[in-house]
Order: structure tokens, then C-alpha cells, then sequence
């Protein structure tokens, strides 16, 4: 039987296959042509702190961009979109990223890599033998002999509540670099401070270990006898490889200089974990109260928001009372206490918590403590030392030598 096909097949048919001519011929398609961009950088041996323009060359030109990055270096593997114009410009810190440009001219897209490398440092670099400041600062100078503070004992009576505990926190871990790593400069972050300001170098390699709570993170090389310290260190890295934070402090531990700065830290030694199991610590460390006066002296220049000269005031040094039996201690607890019996520790800080005050130490890499608590120490166990006899000038750590 034959089957009679329908005359208006034929014509749709026919009209599809000279529209399609039509439009081939003077309405080319445009989702056939390939997306397309030239960039100023390498795909590989580059640097942290890389900003990288990238230029659209596709044709014919589109009307729509979308650029794309993702950082293989991150595990989650998040696609980031930084533009929609036709041109622009990216900051990268260390990451491999792979650069993606979608246009307006179809699905198809260029995917470009670029390799950032902020190097790594040498295996098992340690603080071992490694002395923060020279021999003559004040941070490494015995307290044990100077005679007791006038108000000693008003400031130890208003610090804290009498019953406050002493205990080793908060606990910065110490990430130990050499020159193999490279220099990049974070941003600071908004709204604590201006975005658009750069931060001096730091050598940043991928993530370094950050505590919780004030996210303080301490860098030290002792290649270039460089401390390199940053407070609210945010993590994880940023999706461009780069880090932000509030505050940064560096110092040149070679050499004498304190920062006069209001507000500004002097970079008093923390207690390490190696010398704390291997013997007594030998130098002030860093100590917060509840309370200290707005009133600084030397060798600190950190204000408070107390003013009332009860309290001590920031850069005052106290010393364990020579007195003191450390016996029922931990031989590591008794390395501290004997510290802070001969070099004290000093004032850098005040945290409203008035049932303990503290004193600063390196922690794990979770930003655990070591030595954790020293029951039985409290306030008036301490006695603030008078030190003015060793100061030679304001904006210096060295000591008047007798």
C-alpha cells in the first residue's frame, strides 16, 4: 500500500534547510568560536605576590566575559570568578591555579595554568641554640638582683583577683623558615584595617600553623635573624593563595631597636618548647594580666584601655619570689619557674579575665600548650622589679653594663 507523505513535510523541511543557509552565510554562529586571552606571566616559575593581567583576544569580539580561577593546591577545588570585564587583572599568592575565560560566543572556553611556588624550607629547622636578640638586650638580661618596684605590691594586690592562677598561655606555635621560601605581602583586612594597604614582607609558604582565638602567627629565620609576627592571621588561605590580617610586627634580631610606636609590640621572647624540657629558660617572656594602666614604660610602648595607676603598666617586670619552692613541679614546669625567677617576665598584654594571668609560650601546631597550668602560683607570689638602672635610651633594648 503506499503511503502518501503530506506536501507541508516537504516545505518545513525545505524551509529549515534555507533558513539554515541563510543564517550560516550572512549571520555566521558565534557559539563556534573558541574563547581566546594572552596573560604577562609564565605558566610556571613564578613567584608569591604575582598580579597577572589577562587580556581577551577572542574573535569575533563578545559582548559577555566571565573569568575563572581554581587553586589545585586547595583540596576543595572551588571554582573563584574575579571578573567581567573583557580584560583584567588577578593577584595570585603561591597555588596552582588554572585560569578560565568564558565568552558570550558559545560554551567554549581556554583553560591556562599557572604554577606560583613560594618554596619550602629545609626539614627539621629548629629554634635549637638560636638566641632571640643579642647577649646585652634587655629581653636576655638577669633580673634577679635588682631591688624590688616601689608599688610593687599595689600592682601585684590590683592585676588580678588575689586567687588568680598562673598558666602558660596563649601558646603561639613557632614556624621556623629559611631564605628557600619566598617573600610576599599579605593584605590587611577589613574593616580592622584600610584593604588597599600592604603589608611588609613575610615568607609565606602555603599555610603556616595558626592558634585559634587571636590567630597570632609567629615566622622566624634564622638565616636572616628575622622575627616576622602577625595578629588575626585569618585561615584558611584566601581563594587567590594570598593571606590577610590586622596587625603585623617584624624584628631584626640582630640589633636593639624598639619600636616606639603606640600600640606597637617589642618582641619579647616566647618560651620554647626545647629549652623549657632541656633546662631553665633564660630570658624574659611575655606576660598578661587582667588588668594594666594606660601608662607604658620601658622597654614596652603598648597602651590599655585602663587608666588608674593601681595597675601596672605596660613594659612592667616581674620576678617569681626567690622564695618560692618550684619542687612539687614538672621538671619542664620548674625550667619556667626558675626563668621567671632570675629573668622575670614582662607586661605585653591585659585580657579582662581576672582568675589567671599568663605567660606566653610556643604551642603545637593546633595551638595547644606544653606546660599548662602552674597551680599554686598567684599574684603575691610575684614582685614587679625596679629595671630603670639598665635603660639606656627609650627606642633601645641594650643594657647599661656596671
Amino acid at each position: 500500500m503506499r503511503v502518501r507523505i503530506p506536501f507541508i513535510i516537504p516545505s518545513i523541511i525545505l524551509f529549515i534547510v534555507l533558513l539554515t543557509i541563510y543564517i550560516l552565510t550572512f549571520h555566521p554562529l558565534q557559539g563556534f568560536s573558541s574563547a581566546t586571552f594572552t596573560m604577562n606571566a609564565s605558566s610556571d616559575n613564578n613567584k608569591p605576590d604575582l598580579a597577572v593581567q589577562f587580556n581577551d583576544t577572542t574573535s569575533p569580539t563578545p559582548s559577555m566575559w566571565d573569568w575563572s580561577f581554581v587553586d589545585y593546591s586547595n583540596k576543595t577545588l572551588v571554582k573563584t570568578h574575579f571578573s567581567s570585564a573583557q580584560n583584567a587583572t588577578q593577584l595570585f599568592g603561591a597555588g596552582n591555579f588554572s585560569i578560565t575565560l568564558t565568552t558570550s560566543t558559545g560554551i567554549s572556553t581556554q583553560v591556562t595554568f599557572i604554577n606560583i611556588s613560594a618554596g619550602k624550607p629545609k626539614l627539621g629547622l629548629t629554634l635549637n641554640r638560636f638566641r632571640l636578640w643579642p647577649a646585652d638586650h634587655v629581653f636576655n638580661t638577669p633580673i634577679d638582683t635588682l631591688p624590688i618596684a616601689e608599688d610593687s605590691a599595689v600592682f601585684t594586690a590590683n592585676m588580678n583577683d588575689p586567687s588568680a592562677t598562673l598558666y602558660a598561655a596563649p601558646c603561639y606555635p613557632i614556624n621556623v623558615v629559611d631564605d628557600g621560601v619566598a617573600l610576599s605581602t599579605p593584605l590587611v583586612k577589613y574593616p580592622e584595617g584600610n584593604p588597599s594597604v600592604r603589608m611588609p614582607y613575610y615568607p609565606v609558604y602555603m599555610q603556616p600553623s595558626v592558634p585559634a582565638g587571636d590567630h597570632a602567627v609567629n615566622i622566624i629565620n634564622p638565616e636572616d635573624n628575622t622575627w616576622y609576627n602577625a595578629y588575626n592571621w585569618y585561615i584558611p588561605r584566601q581563594a587567590n593563595g594570598t593571606y590577610v590580617f590586622t596587625q603585623s610586627f617584624s624584628y631584626d634580631l640582630s640589633g636593639y631597636a624598639l619600636d616606639t610606636t603606640p600600640g606597637a609590640r617589642i618582641g619579647i621572647p616566647l618560651i620554647t618548647v626545647n629549652e623549657a624540657a632541656t633546662g631553665d629558660v633564660m630570658h624574659a617572656v611575655p606576660m598578661s594580666v587582667s588588668r594594666a594602666d594606660n601608662s607604658p614604660i620601658w622597654p614596652s610602648s603598648m597602651g590599655s584601655v585602663y587608666n588608674n595607676n593601681s595597675y601596672p603598666p605596660y613594659g612592667a617586670r616581674f620576678r617569681l619570689n626567690a622564695s618560692f619552692d618550684v619542687s612539687g613541679y614538672t621538671p619542664t614546669q620548674q625550667h619556667i619557674l626558675n626563668g621567671l625567677k632570675k629573668y622575670g617576665a614582662i607586661i605585653d598584654d591585659s585580657t579582662g579575665q581576672d582568675d589567671s594571668f599568663l605567660v606566653s609560650e610556643e604551642g603545637a601546631a593546633d595551638g595547644s600548650c606544653y606546660a599548662s597550668y602552674f597551680n599554686g602560683i598567684h599574684p603575691s607570689d610575684l614582685e614587679m622589679v625596679d629595671e630603670s638602672s639598665l635603660m639606656i635610651s627609650m627606642d633601645s633594648g641594650r643594657v647599661r653594663r656596671t
